[in-house]
């Protein structure tokens, strides 16, 4: 009986002792966790901030006169600006979505459907057709309204340029004055930069278009393009710049 009563206490003992290390580990454990221990406890390890996403592509939303109609892409305008844009070892990737035939309104229905993740400038270059079907300049006002709205709700931190446009063959007075100034009035309306227009350098200059008389030759395409990028690039600088890049 007396050995059976020294186990009994002996393991007794062993648990109490057993008890008030784990009770004491415990409370230390809490203490440290919490911060405690006074004026000598670590701050906490930062927390990182949130990395914003920097656009990469320039797009070029534009009609025939942007995708290069006769000639192809790699011949069109965006095609030297991306030439630019490397020669300066700018971060931008050019896209070109130009679609032959388009009007305001055709790319306001395509815009549902482009692309606009990772954009860092929007250059909106439509009109050119509406100038030639003399379309109510009041109904491209919409249109061209109705795309910087739907760009700015996709892509809030882009710029969005914007592109003047003449009717390519002369047209009655009144409707050449009243389609002309709607590009820089929607502009100033949004507080965008404007490009006065896309033809610049070689407008009814029949050494730079090809037999249609609409379409730029190669040589037409890279004045323009040229012209372009002499408007867009510190735009770009001053993009990459802020954006840490």
């Amino acid at each position: 009986m007396k050995v059976e009563f020294k186990r009994r206490l002996i393991s007794f003992h062993r648990g109490l002792i057993m008890g008030r290390y784990y009770a004491l580990f415990t409370f230390l454990f809490l203490l440290t966790a919490c911060g405690g221990g006074g004026g000598n406890s670590e701050s906490p390890a930062p927390v990182d901030e949130p990395v914003t996403q920097i656009g990469r592509k320039v797009i070029f939303y534009g009609d025939s006169l942007t995708s290069g109609y006769h000639l192809g892409r790699p011949e069109a305008y965006p095609a030297v600006v991306q030439q630019r844009i490397d020669a300066e070892q700018l971060p931008f990737t050019v896209v070109n979505a130009g679609q032959t035939a388009e009007t305001t309104g055709d790319g306001w229905n395509r815009l549902k459907t482009q692309d606009l993740s990772d954009t860092a400038l929007f250059f909106l270059a439509l009109g050119a057709n509406d100038g030639l079907r003399q379309i109510n300049p009041e109904t491209t006002r919409v249109h061209l309204q109705a795309i910087i709205d739907e760009v700015r709700s996709r892509c809030g931190g882009c710029v969005i340029v914007m592109s003047g446009m003449r009717p390519i063959f002369p047209k009655p007075t009144s409707f050449e004055e009243a389609f002309v100034k709607i590009f820089p009035e929607v502009a100033a309306a949004n507080g965008l930069p404007f490009y006065p227009f896309l033809l610049d350098g070689i407008f009814r200059d029949d050494r730079y278009f090809i037999s249609d008389g609409i379409h730029p030759t190669p040589e037409g395409q890279r004045i323009m393009g040229n012209r372009v990028a002499d408007f867009l690039l510190p735009i770009l600088r001053e993009y990459s710049n802020s954006s840490g890049s």
